[in-house]
């Protein structure tokens, strides 16, 4: 749930993949301050992660601490975000949120 108290409200609505990545990128510095992003991680276990992942543990993001960001992101970004070679990122941007909404459906 969204409330008052979030610091920022990220939105991600790019329409190609090269303006959802950037995005993604751009939200993942907003809230570096929060958590600590782990952009090797990304880079490196992506190959091996990608096809047989069932539970992935992000390293370096403190699930007790209080976050102030929510995500948004519409349905056309979402389709990119989901993708092999984004996912990973995308997973780490939501995991250090407090509230992520998905707009499945867009008009």
């Amino acid at each position: 749930m969204l409330t008052e108290e979030m610091k920022n409200v990220l939105i991600i609505k790019g329409y190609t993949e090269d303006e959802v990545e950037t995005e993604i990128e751009n939200a993942l510095e907003k809230i570096k301050p929060q958590g600590v992003i782990n952009a090797s991680f990304i880079d490196n276990e992506h190959t091996e992660l990608q096809n047989s992942v069932t539970e992935v543990e992000i390293p370096n993001v403190d699930r007790n601490a209080t976050s102030t960001h929510g995500l948004v992101i519409n349905g056309h970004s979402l389709v990119h975000a989901l993708n092999q070679d984004m996912k990973l990122k995308f997973l780490e941007l939501a995991s250090q949120c407090t509230a992520v909404i998905c707009c499945r459906v867009t008009p």
